[in-house]
């Protein structure tokens, strides 16, 4: 299993009893089983972000993209480089991106919506892109507070409805 795999794997758990399981859940829907998903109009686009699902109480559902971040940098697909960017393809482009280093110890978020103009200026080469500039990378947090700060940023943009006071 890929590293990626792993952290997916890993954030999915840490947020399984969060999901509302009567409602779509996709889990590294990648590559050909996406273009066959798409095909047979299982889902709206052929790229799908690694996580998909709704919080239970939410009325919508949030993307996830998951990535393994080496130099502060990610490697995008071109397919994602495509559908992702400003103005791109995609009918179901992430809201958050999560990454972490080989070793998942370092765990980091960023929106899509300030990360598609990056996606957009790479849209056409294979390289790594930049995510996070040395003076601007943020603080890494471990797994723990990733999965919170996804819930926070969830609920902010209601993604997630606040619990209220009788449910723990």
């Amino acid at each position: 299993m890929r590293q990626e795999h792993r952290f997916c794997a890993d954030v999915y758990h840490r947020l399984h009893g969060l999901k509302d399981h009567r409602r779509r859940l996709l889990f590294c829907l990648d590559g050909a089983a996406a273009r066959e998903a798409a095909k047979a109009g299982e889902v709206e686009c052929a790229t799908m972000p690694d996580l998909c699902f709704t919080f239970s109480g939410a009325s919508s559902e949030i993307r996830i993209e998951a990535k393994i971040v080496e130099r502060r940098r990610v490697n995008l697909a071109a397919e994602q480089r495509v559908a992702w960017c400003h103005g791109g393809t995609g009918l179901a482009v992430p809201h958050l991106w999560i990454g972490a280093d080989e070793e998942l110890s370092h765990f980091w978020m960023w929106e899509h919506e300030g990360f598609c103009a990056k996606i957009g200026q790479h849209r056409t080469s294979k390289g790594p892109i930049l995510v996070f500039p040395a003076k601007t990378e943020p603080d890494p947090c471990d797994i723990d507070a990733l999965v919170e700060r996804i819930v926070a940023w969830a609920t902010e943009h209601g993604f997630k409805t606040k619990a209220k006071a009788s449910d723990g």
